[in-house]
Order: C-alpha cells, then sequence, then structure tokens
C-alpha cells in the first residue's frame, strides 16, 4: 500500500471509486491492488512524498477504499513537552507495520523532550518548513527544508527549534512488532 503526502501544488486523485481534489497538506492512504492515479491541475509543481509499506504475508487490506485526509481536520495533541501533533493515518486505516503518519510543529525558540523509542520502532521526520537542530545521541544536525532525519531505535533524541519561525514536520513511524501482530490477528 501506499500513503502519499502532497507537500506543495494542487491535484487530482482518482482510486478505488473516490475522486477528489487535493492539495498541500493532504495525506492520501491507497489499499494494496487499488488502481490510483494522481496528477496536477496547474502549471505549478505537484510535490508529493511517497511511503510504500508491504503489507506482511498472510494480511489483507483491511479497506479497499482510499483514505484522504487533510492534517488541518485534526485536533492538536501535545507530546514531548512542546510537539504539536496531528495524526493523520494509524492502523484503523489500514496500516500495517507504518504506526502512525504525523504532522508535527514545533513553536518557536522551543526544545522537545529527550527521548527513544523501543527495540524495532522506527521514524522519519521530513522537514516541511523552519529549520530545528536535531539532536540524536551525541550527534546533531540542524534541519532545514526538504531534510530527513531518522533516528535509530533506542537511541535518545530531541528537537530544537532555535529560530523565530515555527518548523513543521511530516512524521512517519513504524514498528515490526505492530505488522507481527497484525498478522496474528488476521
Amino acid at each position: 500500500q501506499e500513503v502519499f503526502y502532497v507537500v506543495r501544488g494542487r491535484g487530482e486523485f482518482d482510486g478505488g471509486g473516490a475522486k477528489r481534489d487535493v492539495g498541500e497538506g493532504d495525506a492520501i492512504m491507497v489499499p494494496a491492488g487499488v488502481e490510483h492515479v494522481l496528477k496536477n491541475l496547474t502549471e505549478e509543481p505537484l510535490e508529493v512524498l511517497t511511503v510504500r509499506e508491504e503489507l506482511p504475508e498472510g494480511v489483507e487490506p483491511k479497506t479497499r477504499q482510499p483514505v484522504i485526509r487533510n492534517y488541518r481536520e485534526f485536533p492538536l495533541s501535545q507530546g514531548h513537552w512542546v510537539h504539536l501533533g496531528r495524526r493523520l493515518l494509524d492502523a484503523n486505516d489500514g496500516l500495517t507495520s507504518i504506526t502512525g503518519v504525523f504532522m508535527v510543529t514545533i513553536e518557536p525558540m522551543q526544545t522537545a523532550d529527550s527521548h527513544a523509542h523501543a527495540p524495532g520502532t522506527d521514524e522519519l521526520w521530513y522537514t516541511l518548513e523552519g529549520s530545528a537542530v536535531h539532536v540524536v545521541g551525541q550527534e546533531m544536525c540542524v534541519q532545514t527544508e526538504g531534510d530527513v532525519v531518522g533516528p535509530p531505535p533506542g537511541v535518545p533524541h530531541s528537537n530544537i527549534n532555535h529560530t523565530d519561525k515555527p518548523f513543521r514536520a511530516f512524521l512517519f513511524s513504524w514498528s515490526e512488532a505492530q505488522a507481527r501482530r497484525l498478522l496474528v490477528m488476521a
């Protein structure tokens, strides 16, 4: 299956009986085996992130219908002190090893709690706008628009927005344990 996230531009999604205009902030989960087309509607570039999820052997898609959501439709939740997050997609939508697809904002001059994830749990941060210092273990890097950072499982990490503008990132996490749980339940 695939998850698309529209970073910029306007397009049209057509697949699985759904035909809809999409734009910045829309996430689209397309179940495995569903034919689909995503096309640009304007002269401006359509920038889209794509995350592909292989279904574990023996697991059928939960639905045959695509799920389309915009992050603005969801309330903010807070995590790690200052992460202002919106969950876009999760296992309830049919994801298997991907545990969540999020939009995360860190306001100016804020520091997130240093934390680590359980073994077998990974995450990737794609910077949409702004800049932040991502501390991973004993190393740090400055994330700017278009950068991707993936802290290894079990390694403490934190983001520090050292600027006077919000930092926004597309974040997804996955877990092999989640995929195994779903396989047992199937």
